[in-house]
């Protein structure tokens, strides 16, 4: 349960580079729709390949396709070969772009204030390399010095980012109701539906979130449950410190400053 959810979650992530893209608002829908199709297709033909040509679901296991791909092939290892530089491939592409962007996330939560500054220094190609390299830095930490596994990131990433959605979610219906209660924010960005059908679109998501979550405490896999909660403990103390670290002074000048970016609000045009 917990790789099925880590490879189909993540969508959210292309918000942060929404600012990348022409015209945003209209093409990152369409992106997100030709995006949903190909990964369903990527994941039903194998698949349904695999099941057919295998007798007892109790021969599947973790790399399983490898084996089938060459039991298609009649014994022939080529297709099977391709198929794990491909996922291979992927594997890699999935993390590049998850690194890319949370270094965004901390780009912005600089720039506004929320963070220290320095996670806002880009490189001279605009590249927020601070973010990339404390990504990169926590991965290694995790996996070389205290030598978790694969299936133990899962784990913690699933239980991290299911925080992070119900609060996405909680957010989006706030920001949707104090907009038509207000009339703020840019109406380009509006979802074309009502407050209360929103609530329910989110509904099944949020429930499966809090079901990861509730997972480890049953499974008594304490480590997996107990960091989201750290994690929650931590980012709600650095809430409530954050107005003391901005009249905190590193050489003359306050720790965290909030700047004025260009958020690209105005989907009308958007020149790199």
């Amino acid at each position: 349960l917990n790789t099925l959810f880590w490879n189909l979650n993540y969508w959210d992530s292309i918000s942060t580079v929404a600012g990348e893209a022409d015209n945003p608002g209209k093409t990152i829908p369409k992106a997100l729709g030709i995006a949903v199709v190909v990964v369903v297709l990527n994941y039903l033909v194998p698949l349904a390949v695999g099941i057919a040509t295998t007798e007892q679901s109790s021969d599947w296991n973790t790399g399983y396709f490898y084996a089938v791909a060459v039991q298609v092939c009649g014994g022939q290892t080529w297709l099977g070969l391709w198929l794990l530089a491909s996922a291979a491939v992927s594997n890699i592409g999935q993390f590049l772009a998850e690194m890319a962007a949370d270094s965004y996330q901390l780009d912005g939560m600089a720039d506004l204030g929320h963070i220290p500054r320095v996670f806002a220094r880009r490189t001279r190609f605009g590249t927020p390399y601070v973010g990339i390299l404390l990504s990169a830095a926590i991965v290694l930490l995790l996996t070389v010095v205290f030598g978790f596994k694969f299936i133990d990131l899962v784990e913690l990433l699933n239980g991290v980012y299911c925080v992070s959605m119900i609060i996405e979610f909680a957010a989006f219906l706030t920001l949707r109701h104090r907009h038509d209660t207000t009339g703020d924010g840019p109406d380009s960005w509006r979802v074309p539906l009502p407050t209360w059908a929103m609530a329910l679109m989110v509904t099944p998501a949020a429930f499966f979130c809090a079901l990861v979550l509730v997972l480890p405490f049953i499974k008594g896999e304490w480590l997996q449950a107990f960091v989201p909660l750290i994690l929650i403990v931590v980012g709600a103390a650095g809430y409530w410190l954050r107005s003391w670290c901005k009249a905190d002074v590193v050489n003359g000048s306050p720790l965290l400053t909030r700047s004025t970016p260009d958020w690209g609000l105005d989907t009308s045009s958007h020149e790199d």
